[in-house]
Formats: C-alpha cells, sequence, structure tokens
C-alpha cells in the first residue's frame, strides 16, 4: 500500500510538471502550427517526447530495482513467505514495459487533446506564457500539488507510526533476559525413552554436563522457550475444594515443564515463593510455579501459594506426568513468550523430573559470547546419549531479533517510502513555484519599479508556495486521520493518531516544501525591473 501511495504521488508529479512544460511550449507549438504543422505531425511528436521521457524513467527505475533488489532480499526476514522467490525476471521487465507504455500514452494525452482548442492567433500575439496559462490551468496545477502533498503527508505519516511502533516494541519487557543465553533442542526417541523416569533421568544429566562446562553459569531445561514455534500445551485444570465449574468454563493454562533454576537461567523474577529445586523430584509432592496473568485471573483477591491445582490432562505422546496434583509454590513475573506484541496468557510451570517430556530445550547462560561453546555443547550432548541429535541451535538474542524481523522490514520499507515521496513533494511545489513565476513577471515587474523590496516579492511568492503546501499539509493529516484505522492492526503502543506523529509529519513536510518554494522565490527577488516588465525576466 505505500509503494501504491508513493506511485500515485509519482503520476501527479509527472502530470503537473507536463502540465507546466506543455504551457511553456503554447508559443512553440502555435508557430510550428502556423508554419504548416499538421496536428497529427505534433501530436506524433508530443506522444514521442511522452513516451521517450516514460522510458527513460523506467530504464533508470529498473536499474534502481535491481540494484536495490538483492540488498532488500538480504536485509528481509528469514520467515517472510516466499522472499527468497523475489527476483527480476521476464515477467517484472514485461510488467515494466506495458506500465511504462501506457503512463507514456496517457501522460502524452493531455497536451494532444489541447491542440484542437489552441488559437493560433491569440498564442502568436500574447506569447506563450501569457496565454497559454490561465487562471483554469493554474488551479489545475495547483491542485495537484496540494493532492501529492496531501498522499506524501499520508505516506509518512503512516511510516512515522510504525517507526514509533517499532521503537515501542523494541522497547518492551519481555520478562527475561536474552544476553550470553546459547539455546538448543533435543528430541528423545519414544523407542529407546518410553519410560517417563528414563526421560526425566536424561534432562537431569543434561543439565548436569552443561553445568560442568568452562565458562557456563546456568543450564535449565524447558518444554518451550520464548518465541518458541512450538505452541505449549494448552489444558484445562480445576482447583482443589473449589465446586467443579460448568463445562466451557473450566481454568485453563499452557502448561510448561521445566528443570529446577529454569526462572534464574532465563533472568524471570521470582515474585512470591519459591523456585523448583533438586528435592522436586517423583518420589516428593507434586509443585507448580504459576505467573503473575494465572494468579490475576484464577485467584483474584486471593493468594494462591498453597493452592492445589489437579484435572490436567496428561500429554501421553511426548510425555506425561507422575502424579496428578500440584501445590503452587511460587509466582513468577509474566514472559512474552508469543511475541513482544502479544498479551501474556496464564502459565503453569511444572517441574521436568514430574512431569518428564521428550522434546527439551536448553538454555545455557555463559560467562562469555555463547557461540564459543557450541562445540563443547555438542560433545556433551554425545556423551549423555550418542543416539541423541541436537537441533536448532541459536542464541536468544537471535531469537528476540527474529521475532521483530518482519515488523523491522515493513518499517525500513516505508520509511524509504516516505523519503522518496518527500523528495517528490518538494519537486513538485518547486516545480509549480518555477513556472508559475515567469507568467508573473510583468506584474513583479511593476511591483519592483514601484518600489517593492526584494522581501516583499520574495515572501509575495513564497506564500504561494506556503498556501498550497499548508492545504496540502491539512488534506494529508485529515485523511490519514481518516484512514488510521486501517494501520491499527500494524501498531503496538502507538495510537493511530498518535499527535506527536502527526505534529513532526506537519513540521517536516511543512519545513522540506517551504524550502522547496524558498529556491524559485529568492531568485524572483532580485529580477531586473526593465527586463521583468518587458517579459524576460523569468
Amino acid at each position: 500500500m505505500g509503494a501504491s501511495g508513493l506511485l500515485l504521488v509519482a503520476c501527479v508529479n509527472v502530470i503537473n510538471l507536463l502540465l507546466s512544460r506543455m504551457a511553456d511550449r503554447g508559443q512553440e507549438i502555435a508557430l510550428r502550427t502556423a508554419l504548416g504543422a499538421g496536428r497529427a505531425r505534433l501530436a506524433r511528436q508530443l506522444l514521442t517526447e511522452s513516451l521517450l521521457l516514460a522510458g527513460l524513467g523506467a530504464l533508470f527505475g529498473t536499474f534502481l530495482a535491481a540494484v536495490g533488489m538483492d540488498l532488500l532480499v538480504s536485509f528481509g526476514p528469514e520467515n517472510l513467505p516466499r522472499l527468497d522467490e523475489v527476483r527480476m525476471d521476464g515477467g517484472v521487465l514485461l510488467v515494466t514495459f506495458v506500465a511504462t507504455s501506457i503512463t507514456g500514452l496517457l501522460f502524452g494525452l493531455a497536451p494532444v487533446l489541447r491542440l484542437g482548442h489552441t488559437d493560433v492567433r491569440s498564442q502568436l500575439q500574447d506569447g506563450a506564457r501569457g496565454a497559454t496559462s490561465g487562471r483554469g490551468r493554474e488551479r489545475v496545477r495547483s491542485a495537484l500539488v496540494v493532492a501529492q502533498v496531501a498522499l506524501a503527508v499520508m505516506i509518512v505519516v503512516g511510516a512515522g507510526l510504525l517507526s514509533r511502533s517499532f521503537i515501542q516494541l523494541l522497547d518492551t519487557d519481555p520478562g527475561f533476559s536474552a544476553d550470553n543465553v546459547l539455546t538448543l533442542r533435543v528430541d528423545l526417541p519414544s523407542g529407546a525413552y518410553r519410560d517417563l523416569g528414563r526421560v526425566a533421568d536424561f534432562h537431569r544429566d543434561m543439565v548436569g554436563g552443561l553445568t560442568a562446562l568452562p565458562g557456563v553459569n546456568a543450564v535449565a531445561a524447558t518444554a518451550t522457550l520464548p518465541f518458541d514455534r512450538d505452541i505449549p500445551f494448552l489444558g484445562n485444570f480445576l482447583v482443589r475444594e473449589r465446586p467443579v465449574p460448568e463445562q466451557g468454563e473450566e481454568p485453563h493454562a499452557h502448561y510448561r515443564q521445566v528443570s529446577p533454576a529454569y526462572f534464574a537461567t532465563m533472568g524471570i523474577e521470582l515474585v512470591e515463593g519459591r523456585e523448583f529445586d533438586a528435592l522436586d523430584d517423583r518420589g516428593s509432592t507434586g509443585v507448580a510455579v504459576v505467573n503473575e496473568s494465572l494468579a490475576a485471573r484464577y485467584f483474584p483477591g486471593e493468594d494462591p501459594i498453597g493452592k492445589v491445582i489437579e484435572g490436567l490432562p496428561p500429554h501421553v505422546a511426548l510425555g506425561g506426568f507422575l502424579t496428578d496434583h500440584f501445590e503452587i509454590v511460587g509466582i513468577v513475573r509474566d514472559v512474552k513468550y508469543f511475541g513482544l506484541a502479544q498479551p501474556s496468557e496464564p502459565s503453569l510451570y511444572l517441574p521436568v523430573a514430574q512431569a518428564p517430556f521428550r522434546r527439551m530445550s536448553y538454555a545455557v547462560r555463559t560467562a562469555g559470547p555463547p557461540d564459543a561453546l557450541i562445540a563443547a555443547v555438542r560433545r556433551t550432548v554425545q556423551t549423555v546419549d550418542p543416539t541423541v541429535a541436537v537441533s536448532q541451535m541459536s542464541t536468544m538474542d537471535r531469537i528476540l531479533s527474529a521475532s521483530v524481523a518482519r515488523q523491522q522490514f515493513s518499517t525500513v520499507l516505508l520509511l524509504l517510502f516516505a523519503g522518496v515521496a518527500l523528495v517528490l513533494a518538494a519537486i513538485g511545489v518547486y516545480g509549480v513555484i518555477s513556472y508559475g513565476v515567469p507568467q508573473r513577471t510583468s506584474e513583479l515587474g511593476v511591483r519592483i519599479a514601484m518600489g517593492a523590496e526584494p522581501r516583499d516579492v520574495l515572501r509575495l511568492v513564497l506564500a504561494d508556495g506556503a498556501r498550497l503546501t499548508f492545504a496540502g499539509v491539512g488534506l494529508g493529516l485529515v485523511l490519514s486521520a481518516l484512514l488510521s484505522r486501517v494501520m491499527a492492526s500494524q501498531l503496538y503502543g502507538v495510537s493511530g493518531t498518535d499527535p506527536l506523529t502527526y505534529f513532526s509529519v506537519a513540521l517536516v513536510l511543512s519545513v522540506v516544501a517551504l524550502t522547496a518554494a524558498y529556491i524559485p522565490a529568492r531568485r524572483t527577488a532580485h529580477l531586473d525591473p526593465v527586463l521583468a516588465l518587458h517579459g524576460d525576466g523569468g
């Protein structure tokens, strides 16, 4: 959508500049007509020029696309579907050729249609600048500039909102510490590890072996890491000594098997109670730790510590429970398991020794760079069981970065569009003011001859640019506010009508457009009144 809006800005710009160029060539066309050039010949000339301009623009655009495509693809997130299929092929070039031809014909059509309404005598007597630039055409060009600035405002507002949203997303506390944490996954074969006790023993040995490695500060096992592609099991549960809820109203939570020291290893804050320890094994009372969301939702106004949870449906395909009830012994902070922009869900943590699970991930907190321990970690897994393979080895920093990669990619793309839209808006304002000044040369010459100071002329010409700029900015802000609902689902922590973003965009667009208008206005302020009165000052 951002690219489509940018295309509209570019089209409006080209239309405006070609109309202004046609107005500036009025006397030339009238002279050719007077010398015997037929309308068909003039039409061919104008269409040829338009197609040539469009073709040159398409060639340059294709070159920029070829150069920038590989850069954008390499910068894109790995989880963006079919990103690796993006390439410059014959279909793209064919679409470019067709679009270029249609664009050239459409843009060349307007001056061709005007040939039938050209008053040759009036053009030759009054001159190109005086006759072909009537108030009607001036209003059309001004309206196009207003539309162009408005479209640019909408694109820049969208980029500003996405940028602020992305910054808010990066500032979100995930609930854990991702620094210096190496992660890996093991999937125990069901044949060799059919017994749940053996599954628990493997994970205990793995944690012990990894902890003994030099440079390792802490190790823990978990069924699901934050931002894991595998969704944890969602199960209903009952609270002992509470009435049995009606069907469909049972409490539910994502339950996650973890080893002792998991919360300390991941930097998850313990709010109340205790963590799991080595005594929480298959021979002891079942225990559980809940997160703040579960405590707030199902134990409002009361302390969940000491409450007993039962009725959890065991998952028999990859693991199961060695006990049928769990006493809540601790409360931990919420963790953004499903993404920084997603709300935390009720989570129920169970000791892996009491609820073994064959597919487990390990978090290894290191004293130095985690990548330096990759080889040692693989050797440790082979020592515990040579038949077990390691997969998905990464660092939590990379996993965290990958979780926001798509938002980052969208933000960068829209920022690029916004930058180009700013340039095009500035060109549009500059072009209209530059073409408008020659039509007012005689008027300005009279003003200068009557004693007007250069600053007065500067202010007069600059006022035209300011009028168009502020009208376009105002219209763009209104349209942006009306369309803000379209972007609501893409924003995090920022309103679609964020005042700071709207004010900043209005200020930037106004400064850019007024700077573009200042250049021809300053040149006009130093007109020679004698030449201006003869119509030669432009």
